[in-house]
C-alpha cells in the first residue's frame, strides 16, 4: 500500500478530511446559536466573506498544484536527460584504448545502477546510493583525466564532455528532488481550508440548514486535491512517482 509521510494514503486522506468536517460542524452550531435578528444581519456579511475565503482557498490550491506539477515534470525530464547522458558516455567510451574503455564502461554501468537505486522509495537507501554514486563518478572522472593525459585528441575531449554531462545530470536530479515547496505553504493551505469550511458551516447555521451532503462533498474535494498535491510534491511517496523507465530500458540494453 503506497504511503504518504509514513502513513497509508487513505489514513492521510481521512486525517485531512476529519478536521474539515469538524470545522464545518463547529461553524454550523455557532451560527445556530445566533438570535433571529442577529442572523438577518449576519447573512449579508457571511455570504461575501465566505465567497472571498473560498476564492482565496481555490487560488492557493491552484498555485500549489501548479508549482508541484512543474517540479514533477522537471524531475521526469531529468530522468530522460540522465539516461541520454549515460548512453552517450557509454558510446564514446568505446573509442578509448582497450584497458580504459573497459574501465570506463564498468564505471558508467555502476553509475547507472546506483542512479536506479537512488530513485528507490526508501530514503535511507537513496542516501546510501547517493554517496556511493559520488564515488563512482569520481572513478569515472579519474579515467577521463588519465585518458586526457595520454591523448589530447578530439576523442579525449568528446569523452570528457560526455563524462562531465553524466556528473552534471546526477547533480541536477538531486537538486530537483530537494526542490520542495516551503512547509509553511501547506500550513497556510490547511489553515485556510479550516477557516473556509468553518465559515461555510456558519452560513449554513444562519440559514438553518446543515446541508451535510453538500458541505461534505466540498470537504472531500478539498482534501482530495490537497492529497494529490502532496503526492506529486513527494518524489518517493504515494501513488504518483516519477518513472525510471528510460534508465531501466538503458540498463536492460546493456545485458
Amino acid at each position: 500500500m503506497p504511503t504518504l509521510y509514513g502513513y497509508p494514503v487513505w489514513i492521510a486522506f481521512l486525517a485531512g478530511l476529519a478536521p474539515l468536517i469538524l470545522a464545518t460542524e463547529f461553524g454550523f452550531r455557532a451560527g445556530r446559536r445566533l438570535g433571529e435578528a442577529a442572523r438577518q444581519r449576519a447573512k449579508f456579511e457571511t455570504g461575501s466573506l465566505q465567497a472571498s475565503i473560498l476564492g482565496l482557498l481555490a487560488l492557493l490550491l491552484g498555485f500549489t498544484y501548479s508549482t508541484s506539477m512543474s517540479n514533477y515534470q522537471e524531475r521526469r525530464l531529468l530522468v530522460v536527460k540522465d539516461a541520454n547522458a549515460i548512453a552517450t558516455a557509454l558510446l564514446r567510451a568505446q573509442l578509448l584504448p582497450k584497458p580504459l574503455a573497459q574501465q570506463a564502461s564498468q564505471a558508467l554501468r555502476r553509475v547507472l545502477d546506483l542512479r536506479l537505486e537512488w530513485a528507490a522509495d526508501d530514503a535511507t537507501q537513496a542516501q546510501s546510493a547517493a554517496k556511493r554514486g559520488a564515488e563512482a563518478q569520481k572513478d569515472l572522472w579519474a579515467i577521463a583525466v588519465r585518458f586526457a593525459e595520454q591523448d589530447r585528441s578530439a576523442v579525449a575531449a568528446q569523452f570528457i564532455v560526455a563524462a562531465n554531462a553524466v556528473i552534471d545530470s546526477g547533480a541536477e536530479r538531486e537538486a530537483a528532488a530537494a526542490n520542495r515547496l516551503p512547509i509553511q505553504m501547506f500550513g497556510l493551505l490547511g489553515l485556510l481550508a479550516l477557516v473556509a469550511m468553518a465559515i461555510t458551516g456558519y452560513g449554513c447555521g444562519i440559514a438553518g440548514d446543515r446541508a451535510f451532503v453538500a458541505t461534505t462533498i466540498v470537504s472531500v474535494l478539498v482534501t482530495a486535491v490537497t492529497i494529490v498535491i502532496c503526492d506529486i510534491h513527494e518524489p518517493r511517496q504515494g501513488f504518483i512517482t516519477k518513472s525510471q523507465q528510460s534508465l531501466i530500458d538503458l540498463r536492460a540494453s546493456l545485458d
